[in-house]
């Protein structure tokens, strides 16, 4: 018959305790589950319209932030309190990037070089290691020396905390997401603290509710806490299908969408404002300075705004008070 003594938590009996916890702690548990039921909603509702690789990689980590804050609570449920620990670290760390990037699109760069320097030191110490060396054909060892010779050395890389920096979650960072690090993830004395009882001759291997409820709490909260970072995400994919559908029936002729005066070239311009207004109108503006200064070039100033996006309003005017000049057209 199974059991915790035989299979562990693999055991029927981790199901068993599974409900005693759905009990304890219902109220708890159905905070997570509304909260992961919006962000799991908003996942499969939204479509990437300009699917650019910054967006895309925002939304990705997005998703796999909600995964594994629901994997957390999955294991909590069932008495892994300091497995879902761990599990929540990556969560916030998945967090932390994707908010960096919709809060500053340079960091997809500083995440292809990190990407880069990790490949670039991990073959680095396969070629140094002996044991390596001795498991690897030589078909292999000359594909990773390859590697190395063409692969030149990236720019500045990024770190957890660099992105929580740009995020604005530096007290995340510090106050949880190194508390995982410590408590779950890494091997530390206190990690191995928690595999004991009353002393240390005491070893509990099994369903517990130790670190239950902060598990459940710490992925409601970083749920939560991703709703809000990754809005300028989808507020931009509500404003890129606005874009479309009203150059869409400019395009197609339909009504008055835009209430410009009807023109033969008018299909040919729309389909340019397409191609051309993604950056201007659909990535979130979150970078501009606080105090930009005008060029007094018209041509060239970068306050100008984006052509119209409703109604008669023509935006092609300088954005600094008192300006007025115009775009030409």
């Amino acid at each position: 018959m199974s059991s915790i003594e035989t299979d562990g938590f693999l055991s029927g009996a981790a199901e068993d305790f599974r409900v005693l916890t759905r009990a304890r702690f219902a109220n708890l548990l159905r905070d997570c589950e509304a909260v992961s039921r919006r962000a799991t909603t908003q996942v499969f509702e939204e479509e990437i319209v300009f699917p650019t690789v910054l967006r895309i990689t925002a939304a990705s980590l997005w998703a796999r932030c909600v995964s594994a804050c629901q994997g957390a609570i999955l294991s909590a449920e069932r008495g892994m309190g300091v497995e879902a620990l761990a599990l929540l670290r990556t969560a916030y760390e998945y967090l932390f990037f994707s908010a960096a990037l919709l809060r500053q699109p340079a960091v997809i760069s500083r995440l292809a070089a990190e990407d880069t320097n990790q490949r670039i030191r991990q073959v680095s110490a396969m070629l140094r290691d002996a044991q390596t060396l001795a498991a690897l054909t030589d078909e292999s060892r000359e594909q990773l020396e390859a590697y190395l010779r063409n692969t030149p050395a990236a720019a500045m890389g990024i770190s957890a905390f660099e992105a929580a920096e740009i995020a604005g979650m530096t007290g995340v960072y510090h106050g949880a997401w190194r508390t995982f690090s410590l408590m779950a993830a890494h091997a530390t004395l206190t990690a191995a603290g928690h595999a004991f009882g009353t002393s240390l001759l005491d070893l509990r291997f099994g369903p517990s509710f130790d670190h239950v409820e902060a598990a459940l709490g710490l992925a409601r909260d970083g749920i939560g806490l991703g709703l809000g970072a990754v809005i300028p995400l989808y507020r931009a994919e509500q404003r890129a299908r606005d874009v479309l559908k009203k150059l869409q029936a400019e395009i197609n002729g339909e009504g008055n969408a835009w209430r410009w005066p009807r023109r033969p070239d008018r299909s040919a311009k729309a389909q340019r404002v397409i191609s051309r207004c993604e950056k201007r109108i659909l990535d979130p503006i979150v970078n501009r300075p606080v105090k930009p200064v005008c060029s007094g070039d018209a041509k060239s100033c970068a306050l100008f705004q984006a052509p119209p996006v409703a109604g008669m309003r023509d935006r092609r005017v300088c954005a600094r008070a008192g300006c007025g000049r115009r775009k030409p057209g």
